[in-house]
């Protein structure tokens, strides 16, 4: 999706991809240091469609009752979380709302921009349909033994939470298959950066 401006100037859009614990920010935050770039993270974007004043808020709470609320009105993202997560159909009916709310939120976002980049960062690029506005597509890649090491010290998982979270995303070698340009971020920060610098 290159845009053009009046003055001739052409801006690429990256999306970059990766599954939870693999390093999407880290490699995101090289980007920023390195590179005119601009960007668009959709979970960020996420919260702010459930927010009270969010373009999804009243379509959640057509669709799974004020049960996920809390005293100010606003929705309890933890309490949706778990209805959705060992629920395919609800999963499914949550994404169908939300996607749409995002997606048109990163358009406006990309319009808006004016660097030589915009990078996408979303954890679920390919299943959301975000893929299609990009140019390039970068995967990050981390062994699954360490993603799950990062995950259980981050967000204070056991094992096999932290497994089941890997688990509900798509394969790597599903992924591999989609990207571009691969940044293994598999050791330390020098070695990620040096790959990140050199793919653009």
């Amino acid at each position: 999706m290159d845009i053009r401006y009046p003055c001739g100037f052409y801006m690429k859009i990256l999306g970059i991809v990766g599954g939870i614990g693999a390093g999407k920010s880290t490699v995101t935050d090289i980007f920023e240091k390195n590179f005119d770039i601009h960007v668009i993270n959709t979970d960020k974007i996420g919260h702010e469609v459930l927010l009270k004043t969010g373009k999804a808020y009243d379509m959640i709470i057509a669709e799974f009752g004020t049960a996920i609320l809390d005293d100010d009105g606003e929705i309890i993202r933890e309490k949706l979380a778990n209805i959705v997560f060992c629920d395919e159909e609800k999963l499914k009916n949550l994404n169908s709302i939300m996607h749409p709310c995002i997606y048109e939120i990163v358009v406006e976002r990309i319009k808006q921009a004016t660097n030589e980049y915009v990078l996408i960062e979303a954890a679920l690029l390919i299943e959301s349909g975000f893929y299609k506005l990009a140019d390039i597509i970068i995967g990050v890649y981390a062994d699954e033994d360490l993603r799950i090491q990062r995950i259980m010290n981050r967000n204070n998982y056991t094992y096999e939470q932290a497994k089941d979270r890997i688990n509900a995303q798509l394969k790597w070698k599903d992924l591999r298959d989609m990207v571009d340009i691969v940044i293994d971020n598999s050791n330390d920060i020098e070695f990620t950066t040096t790959q990140v610098i050199a793919s653009l």
